[in-house]
């Protein structure tokens, strides 16, 4: 959202638009954005620190059952540890019943110290409206920072405006020879050193 809160938080809408859930690689697709967009940001952002609400009004099972561990697990990494992104508050809000596995995968997966800062709203939005100022919802919230659409579409000017330099950062790759404390390992996203094939008995 363009407005900052007075303690000069960012205000971040993620919802999906529609109930369409056929999309095979969706919650991949749904990072994309989000990792682009921040990267943006990282070139022009001003803020201390961010919200993060989650709209689920148009979450249905078929978007629970395309939900993987390992995506979210990596969606966090590189938030906060690539991006050093600093998250004060997530807000889920309009949730359904069968929006219970996601939010018990996200406290799963998550860090205790980002699972804390979780906060379920479900359809009563009476408590969220207290901790989000107006100025900084869409309109489609009761807030006054214009439609999701619109801001929406000038994320997309934004973010199509920095093309020809998400071009040019394709062709960058890291040298994990230099990183410190050996080379990452998938099989490390969940405190799990090793892939299990190999018993040693002492």
């Amino acid at each position: 959202m363009p407005e900052l809160t007075p303690e000069e938080h960012r205000v971040i809408m993620i919802k999906y638009l529609t109930k369409n859930a056929t999309i095979d690689n969706l919650h991949e697709d749904l990072l994309r954005p989000i990792l682009m967009t921040t990267e943006v940001r990282m070139c022009e952002e001003y803020c201390f620190t961010d919200a993060v609400i989650f709209d689920l009004e148009h979450y249905t099972l078929e978007h629970a059952s395309k939900v993987k561990f390992t995506t979210l697990k990596k969606a966090e990494i590189c938030l906060m540890k690539a991006f050093r992104c600093r998250l004060k508050a997530i807000h889920i809000i309009n949730a359904p019943a069968c929006a219970e596995v996601l939010i018990g995968i996200l406290k799963a997966v998550f860090s205790s110290k980002l699972s804390s800062r979780i906060h379920v709203h479900g359809k009563d939005l009476t408590e969220f409206s207290k901790q989000v100022p107006r100025m900084c919802l869409p309109d489609d919230l009761g807030g006054t920072g214009g439609s999701l659409q619109e801001n929406w579409d000038l994320w997309l000017k934004k973010v199509d405006s920095y093309h020809d330099w998400f071009l040019q950062h394709e062709n960058f790759k890291s040298d994990e020879s230099k990183r410190q404390g050996g080379d990452f390992d998938s099989s490390d996203l969940f405190g799990f050193e090793g892939s299990f094939r190999k018993l040693s008995v002492d």
